[in-house]
């Protein structure tokens, strides 16, 4: 969600409990560019058989930041 990784904080509480990797935004992101965004890496996982990690980087690279926040999606192992 929103700014879900704008604080490491909630992201190491999950990987303190097991989870390997958290994957969110840096910043605020507008509601259509995270639609965008997730469907994009669900499509990369999924279909195209990438790594959480790759999965990612092809949305940065296809969907690319949002244009109102400059936000990222990132992913904390």
């Amino acid at each position: 969600g929103c700014q879900s990784l704008a604080s490491p904080d909630l992201a190491q509480a999950f990987l303190d409990k097991g989870a390997s990797v958290v994957i969110g935004w840096d910043e605020m992101v507008n509601l259509s560019h995270n639609n965008r965004a997730v469907l994009r890496f669900l499509e990369a996982m999924l279909v195209d058989g990438l790594t959480p990690e790759q999965a990612v980087d092809r949305v940065n690279a296809d969907v690319g930041p949002d244009p109102n926040y400059s936000s990222s999606l990132t992913l904390l192992r």
